[in-house]
């Protein structure tokens, strides 16, 4: 069983997916689990429900949870195809569901269940855009039946069942809790990819600045050391440590592969012979003065 479910968890996800940042990793992880939960669902609960639906005679119903189980296993050995065409698929498998149980018993709850729920799925992983599409088609189908009913045209065995009335405020609430579920999940997915993209961009900057600034502090003339004060108990300056230095301070002195290392591991005596030059760097690391100062060290004679 155990290694059952490391196959399958394997071969349901992406191999690019660790390869994705931000709101596509995400959007492709979510991915990843909803068509997990449809292949099993359709794997455990299918082969009764087509067997039901043949034996009831509902052979619309029955064709397409067929035919939409075989399109969810085949979405899985398609992992690797682009996002956007998995996603649609996922989609249009998922409202099969509602056509065939308008087409099978026009049973209207159950069929525009399954359409309601693609509506926000669609916003959530592709965006407000396609999910307000989604509502549109809805709309466009509740149109449809309005007009069936009004004109007594029952187009749907299920709009038999309806007063024009009744159809109308049904009409009503679904669309408006469509739109409800559908517009805040693709507003959201709109600012995380807005933000996500100027977190991105100021990154790529910070990285840029890094860079010029690390050329500009080796290409220095002057040996520069940038290090953290180490305070003792009392607070007051013991040590420091060496976070980096550039390449003259390196030729000036000697010294390499000092990152990480506090003074008082190069040189031994550092802290009885030098407190006050760890005074005036603790004055200003902590106390933000500015100074021009000069000392000598005896262990570098300079």
């Amino acid at each position: 069983m155990k290694r059952f479910v490391v196959w399958f968890l394997e071969t349901t996800e992406a191999k690019e997916i660790h390869c994705k940042v931000g709101l596509e990793f995400w959007r492709e992880r979510v991915y990843t689990y909803l068509l997990r939960a449809g292949v099993l669902l359709g794997l455990i609960g299918g082969p009764g429900i087509l067997f039901a639906g043949l034996q009831l005679g509902q052979i619309p119903y029955a064709v397409g949870i067929f035919f939409t189980v075989v399109g969810l296993l085949a979405l899985v050995p398609l992992r690797n195809t682009p996002y956007k065409i998995r996603v649609i698929t996922f989609c249009a498998l998922i409202a099969i569901q509602g056509v065939t149980a308008l087409a099978g018993d026009g049973e209207i709850a159950s069929s525009f269940f399954w359409f309601f729920a693609v509506a926000p799925m669609a916003s959530l992983l592709l965006g407000l855009n396609a999910g307000l599409i989604v509502v549109a088609s809805n709309f466009l189908l509740l149109a449809l039946g309005t007009w069936g009913i009004a004109s007594e045209t029952y187009w749907l065995a299920g709009l038999a069942d309806y007063e024009l009335l009744e159809w109308v405020t049904f009409a009503i609430n679904f669309i408006s809790v469509n739109f409800i579920a559908t517009i805040p999940v693709g507003i959201l997915v709109q600012g995380l990819t807005a933000s996500s993209g100027q977190v991105l961009e100021r990154d790529l900057e910070l990285r840029h600045q890094e860079k010029n600034y690390r050329a500009m502090f080796d290409a220095m003339l002057n040996g520069i050391v940038d290090a953290e004060i180490i305070l003792d108990e009392k607070g007051q300056p013991s040590d420091f440590r060496y976070l980096s230095t550039n390449r003259a301070f390196r030729d000036l002195t000697g010294i390499e592969d000092v990152t990480g290392k506090l003074v008082s591991e190069v040189f031994t005596d550092f802290r009885e012979t030098n407190q006050e030059t760890l005074n005036k760097y603790y004055l200003a690391a902590y106390h933000d003065e500015v100074f021009r100062y000069e000392s000598y060290f005896e262990q570098l004679d300079s």
